[in-house]
């Protein structure tokens, strides 16, 4: 029986995969690979470097997430810069102006001109004296009777003034309901113009001519009488007597020359009226009454600038506000 025996060789370990090569066979080892020079300090560097960047970066969300309260205010998805909150405010209020102006109860405006012929009387003096007439309760108690309101009413939102560089009224009425705002002006209208008509139908003219028609016939019974009481002073004095009538010729004579100044008055009456019944006349309607496209009430524009001034005092007291904080 033949004893097997290991030797040195026999227990060497086996040759490793990934440090056998061309030269295993030969028995030498292959030497690990050696890294560059200098190649350790620049990793250290770079890794000192990733953690110098990482602490600022660090440092710099903690300031923000700090001054984020201060520089803004706050709102569910995060934080908004003031400025921009501030025009946000200004355009809100602009934009809430505006949508309430819409909504708003409307006023409506009805609208007419009549043009009226002063003659001679001065034009600002005679379009005062017919706007006191349109005023009147002859007029307005007329129209009220056809209204469905009353003549305080109609007062308190009647506008009646002259159109300037003209002899023209302009009369408005706002309302509510334009119909009813088209109604009273034309009402009204209707009331001063036939009050005019009134006013230019002479009554007076037949009975200042039977007075004239009466006086002249006293002053021809006093001028006869007169005529004899100077025909026989004129005689007298022919003869060189007294005058035996001289105090009734003079007192005659003084109640003809009255009776004369009364009769002269009563025609120019009567050719006045003549003249104010020529104006009365040419009085027309320059403008039918009419309601205005829009509204007088409220205007969206006026609105929207009343919310912007809103918006904007809103957002100064806000921006005050924010500073004061950011002092602090």
């Amino acid at each position: 029986m033949t004893t097997m025996h290991s030797t040195p060789q026999d227990n060497k370990p086996p040759a490793d995969p990934v440090r056998s090569g061309p030269h295993a066979s030969t028995g030498q080892t292959e030497a690990a690979p050696t890294d560059p020079p200098g190649y350790e300090s620049v990793v250290i560097g770079a890794a000192g470097r990733s953690r110098s960047t990482a602490s600022t970066s660090a440092r710099i969300l903690a300031a923000r997430q700090e001054l984020r309260p201060r520089l803004g205010v706050r709102t569910d998805t995060g934080v908004m810069s003031p400025m921009v909150f501030a025009v946000a405010l200004v355009l809100l209020g602009g934009v809430a102006g505006y949508v309430m102006a819409l909504y708003w109860p409307k006023q409506w405006t009805a609208e007419a001109e009549v043009v009226l012929d002063p003659g001679n009387d001065p034009v600002d003096r005679y379009l005062d004296t017919q706007i006191v007439i349109l005023e009147s309760s002859v007029v307005l108690d007329q129209a009220v009777e056809r209204l469905p309101v009353t003549r305080t009413y109609v007062e308190d939102s009647l506008e009646i003034f002259p159109i300037e560089a003209s002899s023209a009224l302009a009369l408005n009425f706002s309302d509510d309901d334009p119909e009813l705002a088209l109604d009273v002006v034309d009402t009204l209208l209707n009331a001063f113009m036939t009050s005019i008509e009134v006013e230019a139908t002479d009554f007076t003219t037949p009975l200042y001519e039977q007075q004239i028609t009466e006086l002249t016939r006293q002053r021809d019974e006093l001028e006869n009488r007169l005529t004899y009481l100077e025909l026989a002073n004129a005689r007298a004095d022919a003869i060189d007597q007294p005058q035996p009538y001289p105090a009734d010729a003079r007192r005659l004579s003084l109640e003809s020359e009255e009776l004369l100044s009364r009769i002269t008055d009563l025609r120019n009456t009567i050719l006045g009226n003549e003249i104010s019944q020529a104006d009365l006349s040419n009085a027309a309607i320059v403008t039918q009454p009419r309601l205005l496209p829009e509204p007088t009430w409220p205007k969206p524009l006026a609105f929207a600038g009343f919310g912007l001034l809103v918006g904007l005092a809103v957002a100064v007291v806000t921006l005050l506000l924010v500073a004061a904080r950011r002092v602090s």
